[in-house]
């Protein structure tokens, strides 16, 4: 083989694994999209600050003990395993990636502000790695839906409104200047309240982009279940009642009267709920409001749901406590090392 044709060989060579080397970056690196009816998280988890998030066999979450770093482990608590050191909250989780708001600024990283990477709206896969940002500034809320993550929009002149980035970063639109809380969704369309004006309950069609009033209420926590929609009642003390959708029929669940009801959290047919008042606590009921069981005493927060565990923190503390969602109301210590 003459110098030439061997020079030639080492050439084609060279371009056949340079062209093979980019398009396997080109493949690892590629954006894994979802179902167009994905959801990350469920509305009671997200309206509870979406700490916790199952999927898949995994919860992942918010460790109260490492700085609310992320975390996994299985459903049954076992094999905790530490994925990264970013401060989060509101986890989504669906196919190849793990969703979340990074706040990572504190005192001590105060002078690194300007340098980025301290706030924003994160993906990762699910093993915590190869973060990508899809928003690189405060945010309130965010959940996933489809190939989009819907989230609160934050900046100093317009303070919060509602946003939409896709799961590949690009096409970052805001929806509308109002400050819509985007946790439950159902059937294709955002149940939010309208805090802007009458705090009315309204649906989002996130295909179509139009809202239809849904039900004239001071309503706060909104979730939309079945055929019922949840909520606690501003105008009623802070009642939490649900609403047939079919028969706007309205029941009474807990009288406000008696505690106001802070926050709720649902997770089949389990309903947690904390009131205030004198002898503020945790409880558990059916979704009917039938068989309420006392939980624990206490300022409580963070009621995170998942099929095995329900997981609530002391508010104020870091300490962290679990309970069957449904079966024997064992409350137990939760310790994370």
């Amino acid at each position: 083989m003459s110098d030439k044709l061997r020079k030639r060989l080492y050439i084609s060579w060279f371009l056949i694994l340079a062209v093979v080397a980019v398009s396997a970056i080109i493949y690892l690196n590629r954006t894994v999209y979802n179902p167009e009816n994905a959801v990350g998280n469920t509305a009671g988890n997200l309206n509870n600050n979406g700490m916790f998030c199952e999927y898949n066999g995994k919860i992942y979450f918010a460790n109260p003990y490492d700085k609310n770093s992320l975390y996994s482990m299985n459903l049954d608590c076992s094999g905790i395993r530490k994925l990264n050191s970013d401060s989060v909250s509101s986890i989504n989780v669906y196919g190849k990636y793990i969703y979340y708001i990074r706040n990572n600024y504190s005192a001590e990283t105060a002078a690194a502000i300007f340098r980025g990477n301290l706030l924003g709206v994160i993906r990762t896969n699910l093993n915590g790695q190869k973060p990508k940002s899809l928003y690189d500034s405060t945010a309130g809320v965010i959940t996933l839906y489809g190939n989009h993550i819907y989230y609160q929009h934050y900046s100093n002149e317009d303070a919060l409104s509602f946003y939409k980035v896709k799961i590949n970063g690009k096409e970052n639109v805001r929806i509308t200047d109002e400050d819509w809380y985007p946790a439950s969704i159902y059937n294709g369309e955002l149940y939010y309240t309208n805090t802007n004006g009458d705090h009315a309950i309204y649906a989002y069609n996130l295909t179509s982009g139009h809202s239809r009033l849904v039900l004239d209420a001071n309503a706060y926590m909104v979730d939309m279940q079945g055929n019922y929609l949840y909520y606690i009642d501003l105008a009623g003390n802070y009642s939490l009642v649900r609403v047939n959708t079919q028969t706007l029929e309205r029941e009474l669940l807990v009288d406000g009267r008696n505690g106001k009801c802070i926050s709720y959290n649902i997770w089949g047919n389990s309903l947690f709920y904390h009131v205030e008042g004198d002898s503020p606590a945790l409880y558990r009921m059916n979704t009917d409001g039938t068989n309420v069981e006392f939980i624990k005493y206490g300022n409580i927060t963070n009621i995170s749901c998942t099929s095995t565990y329900t997981f609530f923190e002391m508010y104020g503390t870091s300490t962290l406590y679990r309970v069957p969602t449904s079966g024997a109301a064992n409350v137990e210590l939760v310790t994370i090392q």
